[in-house]
């Protein structure tokens, strides 16, 4: 049945309006908007008519608010997810008058929450759609909000998660008083009403998939995709994983085919970048191609004394002097002549030796030897060893300049040198930035049982402006942070991935449409003096405001933090420290 409508207060998203001056940017939440003048915009609406003709021109504007449309519905979402339907589905109608689209005034709104079905009615006033056609064009024949049409619909059809349709039934263009919108799930509307000969279905049913709506309840915005419960099984394409490989580390098609063919024909590798370029993931992910189900040993030449370094790379045999006695009772015991190293154990595997410019000369060459003749001497042994396995090194340093200085064996570094290739840095890669933020979401959300989050804009082009020293590792980091923040919840925004990084002076909106330099949140000079003069004290006024906070919120603590500015477990832990204030 139908309900009458009343627009909520809308603080939360006056207050998400930002006027960067210093920036050049304007932002809406996590969104960046760009003011454009209406006459401008008019003379852009008469161009297309002009040139592509009526049926052209309306088709697009209504396929671009559509678009427009859906993107808000998953803004509305973020904002008033854990609210009430109806107060989250009005963030559009609220979201087009903060646009300057129109005045927008609910008259009806029916939804069937068991069958998803979606019947409203509103009216718009000072429609800029309907003021721009005029002043351009004169008065039409039949309504013109083309744009803002395709809008209502997108934003309805992404809020539901199916298509919803609405037609303009009068238009203050053609001299009507206003503007004066229907819309209906597209089931709802009779075979053959004109509302069809507006919008390709087709079209708009392929944008509205591939929006990735997050919720299998469209009407319970806070409900997401359930994750199956157990573990899965990843069957590995080479190729297809070798592509990837190639876009997370930045490595040329060339360069692929050399490590893939190199990897299966046992050829020692050697992999160059600078720190958290990923080095370590590309070595496992070769052996995962192939020698999976075989040992993956690593071994970080760094931060070993020389004997240290000797036993855990080549292993130690019994020692026969006296002082060696309890070891050698132990291998005995063991049925062993003493314990291997780490070639041994890599054995049909692959050997990972990180930082290999720390390998001690003498290392170097007992090393070289082995590559050499596939044979090498335990610590303190005299029986020759064979191993079989594919080597792999690693390194931060120009190890040529380090052979130049007598540091690093040349013939070693040549056989090195046969296959490798160098990792860029991410600052040399910033464009691929996004699809790598992506992917790396991807991984964690499946790590933490979440869906893959999305980044803001305004959080996307903070993080290419990042200097990125750390290179990918620090960049996994930084969006692993997030991902746990927001818990697979909310569109990751800048203070997700740098809780502590100050935020850009700004001009904000005020309740009254006027603008004041900083945060709008902050309290006027005249009611801090009028709290002062009251005489209640900061623990009142925190308790009172906590208190109207979640009632305003008809109790949804996680409504009532956003209010507030807080996480749902920081304001849950006021509420007790408030409860428990002696009377």
């Amino acid at each position: 049945m139908a309900t009458p409508l009343k627009l909520p207060p809308d603080h939360d998203l006056r207050q998400l309006l930002r006027f960067s001056l210093d920036e050049g940017s304007i932002w809406l939440g996590s969104r960046r908007m760009v003011l454009v003048h209406a006459e401008s915009l008019g003379r852009l609406r008469k161009a297309l008519l002009a040139r592509l003709g009526r049926d052209e021109a309306r088709a697009m504007l209504l396929s671009t608010g559509f678009s427009s449309g859906l993107r808000d519905a998953e803004f509305a979402r973020q904002l008033r997810g854990n609210q009430s339907g109806d107060d989250v589905f009005l963030v559009g109608p609220q979201l087009h008058m903060i646009e300057g689209a129109a005045q927008v005034r609910p008259v009806r709104q029916e939804i069937d929450h068991d069958s998803g079905q979606f019947v409203g009615e509103f009216t718009w006033h000072h429609s800029w759609e309907a003021y721009a056609h005029l002043q351009m064009m004169g008065r039409s024949e039949e309504p013109v909000c083309w744009l803002l049409l395709g809008y209502a619909s997108g934003y309805t059809s992404g809020f539901m998660g199916r298509l919803v349709l609405f037609q303009e039934l009068s238009c203050a263009a053609t001299g009507a008083p206003h503007c004066h919108i229907l819309g209906k799930s597209v089931e709802l509307w009779e075979e053959g009403a004109p509302v069809f000969r507006l919008y390709d279905v087709e079209q708009l049913e392929t944008l509205l998939e591939a929006s990735g709506r997050r919720m299998t309840n469209p009407l319970n915005p806070g409900l997401h995709q359930p994750m199956e419960d157990g573990p899965t099984t990843t069957v590995i394409d080479p190729v297809a994983d070798m592509t990837q490989t190639m876009g997370e580390f930045g490595l040329l098609p060339a360069q692929l085919t050399m490590l893939d063919r190199a990897a299966h024909a046992g050829i020692p590798l050697l992999l160059q970048g600078e720190f958290g370029t990923g080095k370590q993931t590309l070595a496992r992910r070769l052996h995962r191609l192939v020698a999976s189900g075989k040992p993956f040993i690593m071994l970080d030449c760094q931060g070993l004394s020389d004997e240290a370094l000797d036993i855990q790379l080549f292993g130690e045999d019994m020692r026969s002097d006296v002082g060696s006695t309890m070891q050698a009772a132990s291998h005995a015991l063991a049925g062993t002549g003493g314990r291997s190293g780490r070639i041994e154990q890599a054995e049909g595997g692959m050997l990972y030796l990180h930082n290999i410019e720390h390998l001690p000369l003498l290392l170097q060459d007992k090393l070289l030897d082995f590559l050499r003749h596939g044979q090498f001497l335990r610590h303190q042994g005299s029986t020759p060893i064979a191993a079989e396995y594919r080597l792999v090194a690693s390194t931060a340093a120009n190890l040529e300049q380090l052979a130049q200085d007598g540091q690093f064996r040349r013939e070693l570094l040549l056989r090195l040198q046969t296959v490798h290739v160098t990792l860029p840095p991410l600052r040399e890669r910033m464009h691929q930035l996004p699809t790598l933020a992506e992917t790396l979401l991807a991984q964690y959300a499946a790590k933490y049982k979440a869906l893959p989050p999305s980044l803001s804009e305004h959080a996307l082009q903070t993080l290419m402006h990042q200097p990125w020293t750390g290179n990918l590792s620090e960049l996994g980091r930084v969006l692993e942070r997030a991902v746990l923040l927001t818990g697979g919840q909310d569109m990751i925004d800048t203070r997700h991935l740098f809780p502590l990084m100050p935020e850009h002076p700004h001009t904000a909106l005020t309740r009254h449409g006027s603008l004041t330099e900083g945060d709008v949140r902050r309290l006027p000079g005249d009611l801090c003096a009028t709290l002062l003069s009251s005489g209640v004290t900061l623990p009142d006024i925190e308790s009172q405001l906590l208190e109207f906070a979640v009632q305003q919120s008809r109790g949804n603590l996680s409504a009532a933090a956003r209010q507030l500015g807080l996480t749902r477990p920081q304001l849950a832990y006021r509420l007790q420290r408030s409860s428990q204030k002696p009377s």
